[in-house]
């Protein structure tokens, strides 16, 4: 959408776009329904707000933006914590995946040690 308003098109094509390019349904379908209450003759703000696509607190700045005629640059602020917001919890993931990983492998190649380890052991004392 940032893209969109800054390359000069209307909210209504930057929707249109926004919703081909979105891969989760939910996500679309929320798309959809701001760009038909923008059809039916809703205020871009007040649309982005009924619809549900992004969270009050950005609703207010866009509704600021549009008034002001900052669409773009407020789009792309936007995006760009939107973009904070998912690789910190992309790395919060991944710091709790990887020590869990780390202990299943490691209880993995415990247990096929010491399924190595017992018969010898037990053959060493046999001879010994």
């Amino acid at each position: 959408m940032a893209l969109a308003l800054s390359s000069g098109l209307d909210t209504d094509q930057g929707l249109m776009l926004a919703e081909q390019l979105v891969d989760n349904p939910y996500m679309a379908s929320r798309i959809k329904k701001c760009r038909d209450l923008t059809a039916s003759g809703r205020g871009f703000a007040e649309a982005v707000l009924t619809s549900g696509i992004f969270s009050k607190i950005y609703t207010s700045m866009i509704t600021i933006a549009f008034r002001t005629g900052s669409m773009d640059e407020v789009m792309h602020q936007i995006s760009e914590e939107y973009e904070e917001e998912t690789d910190r919890q992309i790395a919060g993931f991944i710091s709790v995946l990887e020590p869990t990983l780390v202990i299943i492998l490691s209880i993995f190649i415990g247990l096929i040690l010491i399924s190595f380890l017992l018969p010898l052991i037990g053959i060493m004392s046999s001879i010994g």
